[in-house]
């Protein structure tokens, strides 16, 4: 592989098979990297849940009781996803920025019908 202005530049110099699993894994690239933040995530609250599980809510040290630390994934300008474990979850919360008035009008009905979908949750609960 070599590097260019725009990129990089891959050369074929394998058999068939090996270019077909090549392709394959370059395809899973941005896959792999946008997915691995969550998958540590859901490690760090494996690890949390069974830590928390030794201590009652009072007792547990302080880095149980925080939870782990916050991964950032930014995928475009002034966007980005934040996860963070915890013992007994783990939050995702979505930053974006709704610049066109339609955009803001589907993010206004989304939080709507969260916030209408919850209250219905909790006080079936």
């Amino acid at each position: 592989m070599r590097q260019s202005k725009t990129g990089a530049r891959i050369e074929f110099n394998q058999a068939a098979e090996s270019k077909d699993d090549l392709v394959r894994r370059i395809s899973l690239l941005k896959r792999n990297a946008m997915a691995a933040p969550f998958e540590q995530a859901f490690d760090e609250f494996q690890n949390l849940q069974e830590e928390a599980s030794k201590y009652t809510s009072e007792s547990a040290p302080q880095g149980v009781k925080e939870g782990g630390e916050v991964r950032a994934i930014h995928y475009r300008e002034e966007e980005a996803i934040y996860i963070k474990a915890s013992h007994d979850r783990v939050t995702v919360i979505f930053s974006t920025v709704f610049r066109e008035e339609t955009d803001r009008i589907f993010g206004k009905v989304f939080l709507q019908v969260e916030f209408r979908s919850r209250s219905w949750i909790e006080s079936t609960v």
